[in-house]
């Protein structure tokens, strides 16, 4: 958050620390046009929020369930979503965490042919 401030960036972080706080957080980031990148953590991401407002997705680590990615995923791609998603996902090669990522969308691919 600091790096995108000291570059003239607007955002935000939404932490889950209070639900008001939180939601004139998300009000700011809809409203504000300087606002540019909403922090929101994964778990938090998948919990009820309407993010709509939102077009770009970037997830800094893999989450392990990838059923709770998808549901974060869906908070931005909600009815009344006007412009398109573009998601892209930050993982090091040789890692476990690709393996784990790869692990999940096998299972992912597995269970949504059945």
């Amino acid at each position: 958050h600091k790096e995108l401030t000291r570059r003239g960036i607007g955002s935000l972080v939404v932490s889950g620390d209070s639900e008001q706080s939180n939601g004139e957080r998300m009000s700011r980031f809809r409203d504000d046009p300087q606002m540019r990148v909403l922090l929101l953590s994964l778990r938090l991401g998948s919990y009820g929020l309407n993010l709509i407002c939102a077009n770009h997705i970037i997830f800094l680590h893999p989450w392990w369930n990838p059923q709770l990615e998808e549901q974060a995923r869906n908070r931005v791609q909600r009815l009344g979503q006007t412009r398109p998603i573009r998601i892209t996902h930050f993982i090091m090669n040789r890692t476990i965490e690709l393996y784990m990522a790869n692990l999940s969308y096998k299972k992912m691919d597995m269970t949504s042919s059945m």
